[in-house]
């Protein structure tokens, strides 16, 4: 999606909800609370963020760019970014706990945690298609085939009728369409032969892949095989 930014407190929800497919960055402001007097530093300040729901896809847990960190007596540092991380394609519509942990060793013996909860909104359009598409192998000699694997995923909380998949390169004389329905959440995977004519010139050829419903596009790929002498 696009790059928005939001400041949350912690227990307050982001603003901006997010798609499955957005990458997330978190930066946090973390102060050391002993007085600048006290000259009690923190050290070795372990940063993370994690998300600990099924419904999410996969659990997410990431620590600070950097690694560990120090703080000075009564240092407030407002950049401390953590590792940026994909939402799954597989997240369900909802809103999840960003657990956010700061630990570190003061100096006068004792170890300082702290933790925020921030929510994270997950949203999900109605109608979402996504392709995946795999070459195997990605280079052939004349007279050689390759193997193209397929993939469409409804991400969409909706139904697809007609849904049509184009697969297309000229001079590999590819032009092929599957027509099918697609229910939520669920996918169809298709696969084709490709042959490099032994009269094909050496070069690079880009395969696009399509998926659209009444000629409104979802998504495309694109893969490329090269022939080689």
């Amino acid at each position: 999606g696009d790059e928005d930014e939001d400041t949350v407190s912690n227990g307050e929800e982001v603003n901006e909800n997010v798609m499955p497919g957005d990458t997330i960055e978190i930066s946090v402001d973390i102060q050391n609370n002993y007085a600048d007097s006290s000259g009690t530093d923190i050290k070795n300040i372990l940063l993370e963020a994690e998300i600990d729901d099924n419904d999410f896809g996969n659990d997410i847990t990431v620590k600070a760019v950097g690694g560990k960190f120090k703080l000075d007596s009564g240092e407030d540092n407002d950049e401390v970014a953590l590792r940026t991380f994909t939402v799954p394609l597989d997240a369900e519509e909802g809103t999840y706990d960003v657990v956010i942990t700061a630990e570190g060793d003061s100096d006068d013996g004792t170890t300082q945690t702290t933790t925020w909860t921030i929510k994270l909104v997950v949203d999900r359009d109605d109608d979402d298609l996504r392709i995946t598409a795999d070459l195997t192998p990605t280079s052939v000699q004349c007279d050689r085939t390759a193997t193209l694997s397929l993939r469409v995923k409804n991400f969409g909380n909706d139904d697809q009728e007609d849904v049509l998949l184009l697969v297309e390169n000229d001079d590999l004389d590819l032009d092929e369409d599957f027509i099918f329905d697609l229910k939520n959440d669920k996918e169809k995977r298709e696969t084709l032969t490709i042959t490099a004519d032994e009269d094909l010139k050496k070069g690079t050829y880009p395969i696009k892949v399509t998926v659209e419903v009444d000629e409104d596009e979802f998504d495309a790929e694109t893969v490329n095989l090269v022939v080689s002498d």
